[in-house]
């Protein structure tokens, strides 16, 4: 008997952690999915920020992150440029050397656009490194 209870707690428990993180996944897939399917900038622009949010660790993080900069370059928004280019690296740490490359010449470019030569180049020695 002292067997079964041994070998069924940690099983039990498993399991009872194991549901919380497929529903998590689940949501997860589901936001992603619909941010991907929507047509409206500025509502994509706020469920893209949403998910930066909620979901730090997707999967998914690197694909929102690129199409939100995008978006915020496309709306010349280039405080917001500038202010998610600095945090590549909070955000998306695991973004490929390329991708990370190509945000930061959009913060330069928002830089350049603002005046702020400090940042042009700061983010412009990013890109070369």
């Amino acid at each position: 008997m002292k067997r079964t209870a041994y070998l069924g707690s940690p099983l039990l428990l498993f399991f009872l952690l194991l549901v919380p993180t497929q529903s998590w996944a689940q949501a997860d897939v589901e936001a992603y999915t619909e941010f991907y399917a929507q047509d409206n900038a500025a509502q994509k622009l706020t469920m893209g920020e949403k998910f930066l949010q909620d979901f730090k660790t997707s999967t998914y993080v690197e694909p929102v992150f690129l199409t939100v900069v995008t978006l915020h370059a496309k709306t010349n928004n280039w405080a917001k440029v500038m202010d998610y280019a600095d945090k590549v690296e909070q955000i998306a740490a695991g973004m490929k050397p390329a991708n990370k490359a190509a945000v930061y010449s959009q913060g330069m470019a928002a830089a350049q656009q603002s005046n702020n030569d400090a940042k042009v180049i700061s983010f412009g020695e990013k890109v070369i490194a």
